[in-house]
This record gives C-alpha cells, sequence and structure tokens, in this order.
C-alpha cells in the first residue's frame, strides 16, 4: 500500500542557463561566522542596522563551536590578577552559559575558560534568530565589487546557487583576511613562520591522574623525536567533572594554497596521534582546529612581499 513518504512523484530537471542571482542588500554585511563575525552582526542588529551574516560552514559558530575544543583563551590575563582583556559579547555570553552549568574557569598562570560547544552553538542560534539577522551559510566568496577602494558588494557560491549582497558596510570576520585579499586590498605578511596548532580534545579520563604542567613538558621532549614531533613542550587544560581535556601539543605549517593547506591539515592529524602516543595516556579521543588552525593567518608562511594565492 502507498504510503505518504514514499509515494512520490519525481521530476527530472536541469538547470536554467539564465538561472538569476539571489540579490540581497543590507545596511551592514559580516562575512565570517564565527565569534568575530557573530559578535559584529549581533552588535550591528542591536543598533538598528539591517545584517546579513554570511559564512562558508553549513552552521553558525565558525571554530569556537564546530572546532570540537570547546575552549577560550586570551580573555583573561595572567596570574594573579586575571583580568578580563576581552570583553564585548563575553560577558552576556558567559552569564548564559554559567546558568546552565555549561562553563567553566581554568586557573593556572592564565585563566582559560572551558565550555560546551553545542551550548554555545544553541546560544547564538537563538540570538540570531531573535534579532531577525538574515544568514546564509555554505557560502564562499566568488567575487568582489569595489568601488574607490571600499568594498560595495560581495558575490558568493552556494549549493543553492549565487548570491550577490550589497552593503553599505562590510566586515571581513573571516579570520584571514579572505574577503579583504579577494577585494584586491592591502594584506600584512609576516617575515617568518607562524605556526598553527591543531588540538586534541580527550575524553573518559581519570581526572586522579592529572599530570603536572613540568611532567608533561618533559615527556613530550622525550618522546617528541619518536614521533615525528615539531614542538616539545605542551599544555592541557582541563574541564573538572566532565572527565575531559583539552591538549595543545602540535606545531603546523600554514600554506594558503588549497591543495597546500589539506596536506598540512592531514600532516597535523598524524601528528595529532603520535603527540597523545608520546604523553603516554590513553582514552576516547577527538581532534579539531582552534583559532590558531593552519588558515588564520594570511601569507603565514610565506617571506614579507611575497603575495600568496588567491584562497
Amino acid at each position: 500500500m502507498p504510503h505518504p513518504l514514499s509515494d512520490l512523484v519525481v521530476h527530472t530537471v536541469t538547470k536554467p542557463a539564465d538561472a538569476p542571482a539571489e540579490r540581497l542588500d543590507a545596511d551592514i554585511l559580516v562575512v565570517g561566522a564565527g565569534i568575530a563575525g557573530l559578535s559584529a552582526a549581533i552588535q550591528a542588529r542591536r543598533l538598528g542596522r539591517d545584517v546579513v551574516l554570511v559564512d562558508a560552514l553549513p552552521v553558525l559558530g565558525g571554530q569556537c563551536v564546530n572546532s570540537m575544543i570547546g575552549l577560550f583563551c586570551g580573555i583573561y590575563g595572567n596570574a594573579p590578577d586575571y583580568r578580563q582583556l576581552t570583553h564585548g559579547i563575553f560577558g552576556e555570553l558567559f552569564e548564559a552559559l554559567e546558568k546552565t552549568d555549561d562553563l567553566h574557569y581554568n586557573r593556572t598562570h592564565t585563566q582559560t575558560v572551558a565550555y560546551d560547544e553545542v551550548a554555545l552553538g544553541r546560544w547564538f542560534e537563538n540570538i540570531v534568530e531573535e534579532l531577525g539577522i538574515r544568514v546564509v551559510l555554505g557560502a564562499s566568496v566568488s567575487g568582489v565589487g569595489v568601488e574607490g577602494g571600499v568594498i560595495e558588494r560581495v558575490d558568493f557560491a552556494t549549493r543553492f546557487g549565487p548570491v550577490s549582497v550589497t552593503a553599505r558596510g562590510v566586515v571581513d570576520a573571516t579570520g584571514d583576511a579572505a574577503l579583504a585579499w579577494e577585494a584586491g586590498l592591502p594584506c600584512q605578511v609576516p617575515d617568518r613562520t607562524v605556526w598553527g596548532s591543531q588540538q586534541i580534545r580527550l575524553e573518559g579520563l581519570d581526572e586522579s591522574g592529572k599530570p603536572e604542567p613540568a611532567e608533561l613538558v618533559a615527556r613530550l621532549d622525550e618522546k617528541a623525536a619518536e614521533y615525528g614531533l615539531v614542538r616539545r613542550d605542551g599544555l592541557a587544560f582541563f574541564f573538572p567533572g566532565r572527565d575531559t581535556a583539552v591538549m595543545n601539543m602540535t606545531h603546523v605549517e600554514a600554506p594558503l594554497g588549497a591543495v597546500d593547506a589539506a596536506d598540512a591539515q592531514l600532516r597535523a592529524a598524524r601528528r595529532r596521534t603520535g603527540s597523545w602516543s608520546s604523553s603516554g595516556g590513553s582514552s576516547r579521543r577527538r581532534s579539531g582546529t582552534p583559532g590558531s588552525g593552519p588558515l588564520d593567518s594570511r601569507g603565514a608562511d610565506r617571506p614579507a612581499g611575497s603575495p600568496p594565492p588567491t584562497s
């Protein structure tokens, strides 16, 4: 007997030759929906601006939600004062996650903040929806319209077809100056290698066996050559009560070519495994690319004056 879910009439179609781009107009266009882009979009909308927020990922949150790391570093300074250095959206964000017990402050030589990525992602989604920010996901920059040195239009390629956004103001929150580079605007490059980092999140740990920082560094230094590690020290950030820790133990090259960047990430994956094996531990392991990943620095591994390829 036919079922409503399986009794479908299927038609064969092809893309029309003159399929138009979907066109949007806004006061503010924000490219990049990580912590920086979301902060900009939310603030602009609260100031009464019409905002379009675009990201290459199919979900909001960028690396802070989707890298599986769940750790903010650099919000607070070092001991003994642990002064807050970065403000903006973090006040209300931390307050919301504290209420649901999805946040933990870890104080050592500095203060880091561990959080539940799913809870943070839901928090961002709810605010974006409540404010009426228009969102385009899974969209990569395909062209930029510049007039007098000012970006006035950005074109995107999506799986649903081309999208073109015009705006009076544009925020490049891509993390690696991808929009500015495509627009032909000046970008800065360092004159030496800047290493990225792929980190490891460990689950199912016995917290009673937590190593001292010096013990962890000594073990890594002892085994680094055996496992092909570039970096010979590391840091461990524990989330008490959840039997998890984030381990920062690897150095990753940061090329900007598409194939070279993917290859660097694959090589880094092997180092992740090696760094955990060298530390002598065993647990369930998840890997992610946090904020200092391979695509964070525009031309990071190129000498000064050597332009990187178009991303």
